[in-house]
């Protein structure tokens, strides 16, 4: 099989069953090989594809599969263990308020256990 890149139109937030998820993502996904999810540009979309919220996101990544909680609890959402907060920001007191370090070096994403 070929790779190809195909490009799929999608409200990550109106995903809401496995069924859905399966037909309108994981099989032009299989067939392809690469998928590329292009977000309708809309204020919302800026947050992630219509995912307006942090549970939003967490339903949707699930259908890609389990999800692992970082090691770096410190900096993981309070209400969404399962997002790590990636930023550059400092809290008032001067704490970081999230993980500076991503990206700077190479790094697995956990993803090689």
């Amino acid at each position: 099989m070929a790779t190809e890149l195909r490009i799929v139109e999608v409200d990550a937030a109106a995903v809401s069953t496995v069924g859905i998820f399966d037909e309108c993502i994981r099989a032009p996904w299989l067939e392809a090989g690469v998928l590329l999810l292009r977000c309708e540009r809309t204020a919302a979309a800026v947050t992630g594809c219509g995912l307006t919220t942090p549970a939003q996101l967490v339903q949707f990544s699930r259908f890609l599969g389990e999800l692992d909680i970082h090691v770096a609890e410190q900096f993981l959402l309070p209400t969404q263990r399962e997002i790590l907060q990636i930023t550059n920001r400092r809290n008032v007191d001067g704490s970081a308020m999230g993980f500076e370090e991503a990206g700077r070096y190479w790094h697995s994403d956990m993803s090689c256990e």
